[in-house]
């Protein structure tokens, strides 16, 4: 049984190779939003019930579930090159995606030349209400914190609360920005869905700051570990670089500066 926050077509490419290897096998997927999955996980395990093997959390949840003794320390062997910030230092879990947040805005409204080059180009007094992001954008401050520690992000927020920006809900902002809308800017859309944005002909685009703030996206073993062998098939199915990943944002580090938000410790 697998837990995640991702679509059924994100993973289909993943299941599809694993039933073909192991036809005897099967695999049920259960999705919902990180606070949900957190919510089910808790719940399930104070009342004693182990009805999931693997599953996603957002980086906010890691050190409650790890503290809960809810995930299961395991020695990833085909993560053993990967980047620190990817995996947990101890192996209780593994990025299996990479979300990167990135500034972006409307090309119907704003030009390649005139828009920001830069975090410090957005605070320019011209973009003044024409700044949308999500009420719910706690993830980036705390990515900006990772990237500049407290004091230059507190200082950055005061001057960027300057121009007033747009609050919205998450599904409200990708479509006001790629459209005519008010709001020529966001700070804080997925990659990902930007470029996914873009092979449709949608007016955006977005802004090579330095650095990229990014997050992993953990992937972890349930505590009670009841079906690990299938379990290990499966991960060594997956949890390694495929062809035409819609959830894995692969940037090279040499090209773009990525910084990396890594949950608290």
């Amino acid at each position: 049984m697998f837990w995640t926050g991702g679509t059924a077509k994100d993973w289909q490419y993943v299941f599809s190779k694993f039933r073909q290897k192991y036809m005897f096998l099967t695999t049920d997927y259960w999705r919902a939003t990180d606070a949900d999955l957190y919510q089910k996980i808790t719940t399930e395990a104070r009342a004693g019930q182990y009805n999931v093997d693997v599953s996603g959390a957002d980086v906010e949840y890691l050190q409650q579930l790890k503290n809960a003794g809810l995930m299961k320390k395991y020695n990833w062997p085909n993560t053993a090159g990967w980047s620190p910030q990817y995996k947990d230092r101890e192996g209780y879990w593994i990025a299996h995606h990479v979300l990167c947040l990135v500034p972006a805005y409307n090309t119907n409204l704003v030009s390649a030349a005139e828009a920001p080059k830069s975090w410090d180009d957005l605070l320019d007094p011209k973009w003044n209400k024409a700044i949308s992001m999500d009420k719910d954008g706690g993830d980036w401050v705390l990515m900006l914190w990772s990237a500049w520690g407290k004091e230059k992000t507190v200082n950055y927020l005061k001057q960027l609360a300057r121009n007033n920006l747009v609050l919205a809900k998450e599904p409200e902002r990708g479509p006001r920005c790629s459209r005519q809308a008010p709001s020529k800017f966001d700070v804080r859309l997925n990659l990902h869905q930007i470029l996914e944005y873009q092979k449709k002909n949608a007016p955006l685009d977005w802004v090579r700051t330095d650095p990229i703030l990014s997050r992993p996206g953990p992937l972890f073993y349930w505590h009670s570990m009841l079906r690990i062998r299938t379990l290990l098939r499966f991960l060594a199915t997956g949890l390694v670089p495929w062809k035409g990943s819609r959830r894995t944002t692969r940037l090279p580090e040499s090209l773009f500066p990525i910084q990396s938000q890594e949950p608290p410790q």
